[in-house]
């Protein structure tokens, strides 16, 4: 059995190879286009060649006349100014009233001369929003806010200057009053 095998297949080899290929006709014409196919993605962008040659020169441009910039410069003066006026936060203290259970918080002075406070809920907690508590004077030009704690038996002291030197105490916070004006 395994002999018939064997040459069944040899006869089976014998007869593929031997075997005639097609030989192909001539081509025929082209038939027509056929109906557009969706877009593919786009591919990764090549690498950029040479420059080319500069352009031709332009046309000069036009000059802006002194009165429209003398006007800008002043319409810039103008706002710089009023940049200056905005009031800003100029300092922040911390400070505590009371005893048992003290009232600990923050203050903040603006340049116009306004308090703000954030108080803290508990003494382990931090507040999360400044309030308007009072105003010491109205004036524009405050720089600084300090504060002189006092221990037990001593007074508490807050202090708020100018840039031109007033200065304003208070022991609350809340009620202040002028003490002058030091020159420097």
């Amino acid at each position: 059995m395994n002999r018939y095998f064997s040459i069944f297949f040899c006869v089976l080899i014998v007869a593929v190879g031997c075997t005639p290929k097609a030989i192909p006709g001539p081509e025929g014409l082209q038939g027509p286009i056929g109906p557009k196919g969706q877009e593919g993605t786009e591919g990764s962008k090549g690498e950029s060649g040479l420059q080319g040659p500069p352009g031709p020169k332009g046309e000069p441009g036009k000059s802006v006349s002194s009165e429209v910039l003398n006007n800008l410069k002043q319409k810039l003066e103008l706002l710089d100014a009023s940049m200056d006026k905005k009031e800003k936060i100029c300092s922040l203290i911390s400070y505590k009233e009371g005893i048992a259970p003290p009232v600990l918080g923050f203050a903040a002075l603006t340049t116009n001369g306004k308090i703000l406070f954030m108080k803290n809920p508990s003494p382990i907690s931090i507040g999360s929003k400044f309030k308007f508590q009072t105003q010491i004077a109205d004036r524009s030009d405050f720089v600084a806010l300090n504060v002189l704690e006092g221990t037990e038996g001593e007074r508490t002291f807050y202090v708020a200057i100018t840039a031109d030197g007033h200065h304003y105490y208070s022991e609350d916070l809340k009620k202040w009053n002028p003490q002058g004006q030091s020159s420097f």
